[in-house]
């Protein structure tokens, strides 16, 4: 998918450019409520953060929050239609998160 840098880099401050993002998306399903995008992470949570999965969590949020924005944007470009539930699935621990 072809951005705006501004887009895509908060903090751009040369003239519009447009960059080139590209990626894998995971899973995306449809359910009762619509469509579901859902991201796997293997990102070490056990013994790597003292207060466990609640420590990581933000963290892990603010790591892949970008990528879930821009996988939704490509699905609702290309599919026309909107991305109702993004989720994270961590493999360590088992943990999903809402995005």
């Amino acid at each position: 998918m072809s951005l705006a840098a501004k887009e895509v880099y908060m903090d751009w401050k040369e003239e519009n450019e447009s960059i080139f993002v590209q990626g894998v998306i995971d899973c995306v399903f449809e359910d009762e409520q619509g469509l579901v995008l859902l991201d796997y992470k293997s990102d070490t949570i056990q013994g790597r953060y003292k207060g466990g999965f609640e420590q990581a969590r933000p963290l892990i949020e603010n790591r892949y929050k970008m990528q879930i924005d821009l996988y939704t944007k490509a699905l609702e470009q290309i599919w026309k239609r909107k991305v109702d539930e993004r989720y994270l699935f961590l493999f360590d621990g088992a943990h999903i998160m809402n995005i």
